[in-house]
C-alpha cells in the first residue's frame, strides 16, 4: 500500500467498507434462521439486541459509503481538471463541447479521468484509433476516452462481451450519447416503459404467479419518475450509489438488471446454505428463500435516506419479482429455472447486442440510436414467443 496515492487508498477503503456492509447484511439474514426454522415473530432478548446492533451498523455503513463516494468524487473532479486542461489542444476542445451538447452534461464528466482510467487497461487505446477511424462516433469515444472523458461505477467488459476496457469504455460513451437522443420522443420512452412491464408480467404469468402486484408497483415507480418534483430526489439517490451519469445505460441497464444478474452469481452464504440442505423440502426452501429476501430488504429500507424515494420504488418491486429470480436461478431444474434463464439470455443478449460492432452502428449518434430501437424491437418480439403465457 505504500506506494498507492492518496486517491486509491480511498478507493480501496471504499471496497473495504462494500465488503463489511455485506458480511453486516448476511449477518441479518442469518438471525432469520436459527437451527433450519423460520424467522422468529418474537426474537429472544439477545437476538433482538444483535439485530439491532447491526441495523445501527448498516445505517452508518449506507452513510458512510454515501459520504465516502462524495468525497471521492470531488478530489477526481479537481485532478482530472488540472490534467485534462494541461493536455487538450483547441480542435479536441471543440471536440469535446459537440459531445458535451449531445449528452446534456455541463461538465460532470470530469470524475471520469480517475475513476474509469484508473480502473481500465487501455493500452490499446491508440491501436483502436487507427483501426476505426472509419467510425466517426466511435472515434469521438476514443477521443474521449483518451483525454479522461468518461466515466463509469462498473467495467463490465466481459459481461458486455468487449474484447477489451477501451472497446467497452469507447462505446459505453456513444450508447449514452445515442440513448439520450432516442429518448427525446415520449412515444419511444413509454413503448420501452411498456415493454420492460410487459417482459417481465410474462414471466410471472409463466411462473404461474400472479402479476398484479408486481404491475401496480411498476406503475407507481414510472409514475414517480415521470414526476419532474422528483428528479433531484432520484440524481442524490443514484449517486450515493456510485451511479455516474442519469442515463439508459447507467441506471436501467448497469445499475438494475447487471447489478441484478451480479447478486445471482454470487449470493450469500445463508441463501446458498438453505438451497443446498438436502433435509429441507423444496416448499420449505422456497419459502425460507422468500423470507430472506423480505428480509433484507426490509432491513435495507429502514436505511433509505428517502423512505418514499427511487430505491425505495424499486424495493417494492423487488419484494415481488425478487424472490422468484432467486428460487429460478439457485433451486432444482424445473419449468421455472429454464423461464428464469431465458428470460436472463434475453436481457444479456439485448446488452451484448447494443455493444457489438456487428448489430449496432458506432457511426452516428442518429444511427446508433436507431439501433437501439432496432434491437430492442426485435427482442422484445422473442419475449413474446418465448414468455407469453
Amino acid at each position: 500500500m505504500g506506494s498507492m496515492t492518496p486517491l486509491q487508498l480511498c478507493q480501496l477503503g471504499m471496497e473495504r467498507l462494500s465488503g463489511a456492509v455485506s458480511l453486516w447484511e448476511d449477518a441479518i439474514m442469518r438471525l432469520s434462521y436459527l437451527d433450519d426454522q423460520p424467522y422468529l415473530a418474537i426474537p429472544d432478548p439477545d437476538t433482538a439486541a444483535l439485530q439491532h446492533r447491526l441495523e445501527r451498523l448498516l445505517d452508518m455503513g449506507y452513510k458512510m459509503q454515501d459520504n465516502y463516494e462524495r468525497q471521492c468524487e470531488r478530489h477526481a473532479d479537481h485532478f482530472a481538471l488540472e490534467t485534462a486542461l494541461s493536455a487538450f489542444t483547441e480542435a479536441n476542445m471543440a471536440l469535446r463541447e459537440r459531445q458535451r451538447s449531445l449528452d446534456g452534461d455541463s461538465g460532470s464528466d470530469q470524475d471520469s479521468f480517475v475513476s474509469a482510467t484508473d480502473m481500465a487497461n487501455l493500452s490499446d487505446l491508440e491501436n483502436h484509433r487507427e483501426l476505426f477511424h472509419y467510425l466517426p462516433l466511435y472515434e469521438a469515444g476514443l477521443m474521449e476516452l483518451k483525454y479522461g472523458n468518461i466515466t463509469c461505477r462498473t467495467l463490465r467488459t466481459e459481461m458486455t462481451q468487449c474484447l477489451s476496457d477501451t472497446e467497452f469504455l469507447a462505446k459505453l460513451h456513444c450508447l449514452r450519447l445515442a440513448s439520450d437522443e432516442l429518448f427525446r420522443d415520449d412515444t419511444t420512452r413509454d413503448w420501452f416503459i411498456e415493454m420492460g412491464r410487459t417482459i417481465i408480467g410474462d414471466l410471472l404469468k409463466q411462473c404461474d404467479k400472479d402479476p398484479e402486484d408486481f404491475y401496480l408497483n411498476y406503475d407507481k415507480t414510472i409514475e414517480f419518475i415521470k414526476d419532474p418534483v422528483n428528479s433531484w430526489k432520484i440524481e442524490d439517490e443514484l449517486k450515493g450509489r456510485g451511479v455516474k451519469l442519469m442515463t439508459y445505460y447507467d441506471i436501467v441497464l448497469d445499475f438494475i438488471m447487471m447489478d441484478a444478474f451480479d447478486d445471482l452469481e454470487g449470493p450469500p452464504s445463508t441463501v446458498t446454505a438453505v438451497v443446498q440442505n438436502r433435509w429441507l423440502s423444496n416448499g420449505f426452501k422456497e419459502t425460507a428463500l422468500s423470507t430472506a429476501i423480505w428480509s433484507v430488504l426490509k432491513a435495507k429500507r429502514r436505511m433509505l435516506k428517502f423512505s418514499d424515494g427511487f430505491i425505495g420504488h424499486l424495493y417494492s418491486i423487488s419484494e415481488h419479482v425478487s424472490p422468484l429470480l432467486a428460487w429460478g436461478f439457485l433451486g432444482p431444474e424445473s419449468e421455472l429455472k429454464t423461464s428464469c434463464y431465458v428470460f436472463k439470455d434475453l436481457v444479456l443478449g439485448y446488452i451484448q447486442d447494443l455493444f457489438s460492432f456487428d448489430k449496432a452502428r458506432y457511426t452516428t449518434v442518429e444511427d446508433l440510436a436507431a439501433d437501439i430501437l432496432s434491437i430492442a424491437k426485435q427482442t422484445s418480439e422473442v419475449a413474446a414467443e418465448q414468455l407469453s403465457s
